[in-house]
């Protein structure tokens, strides 16, 4: 297997064609990991090829979008409500009771398909 890393910024005017160049030189590609929010980006460049599996960060609508449809395989689901809760929690201990936070909390992840997509409604 080889790992191949690819860095872009949203804000290059020629990101799309960047992304299209990147993953036509690597012919025998299996599956794209997007270590960000922007899977949906890289899914607009996949249109043409099905094959590919994409596996990305956070609920955004655009990435709930693709994964309903097919397009994005995987998202992980960083809990940030959780998040939230935890550093207010944390927070408040250390302000109010004056306790030490731990060095390490530790927030499950989730990994999100198409069949458990439908947990994770915004208006729940």
């Amino acid at each position: 297997m080889v790992v191949d890393t690819f860095t872009i910024t949203e804000e290059d005017p020629r990101l799309i064609k960047k992304i299209k160049i990147k993953i036509d030189s690597i012919p025998e590609i299996d599956g794209i990991f997007v270590a960000n929010s922007k899977s949906y980006m890289i899914a607009e460049v996949l249109t043409e090829n099905k094959n590919i599996k994409i596996v990305g960060y956070d609920l955004l609508q655009k990435n709930k979008d693709l994964i309903n449809e097919g397009v994005i395989d995987f998202l992980i689901n960083q809990q940030p409500s959780q998040q939230t809760y935890q550093g207010i929690e944390l927070l408040y201990r250390y302000l109010v009771m004056n306790e030490t936070p731990p060095a390490i909390i530790d927030i499950p992840l989730d990994i999100v398909c198409t069949e458990k997509l439908m947990y994770y409604d915004d208006s729940i």
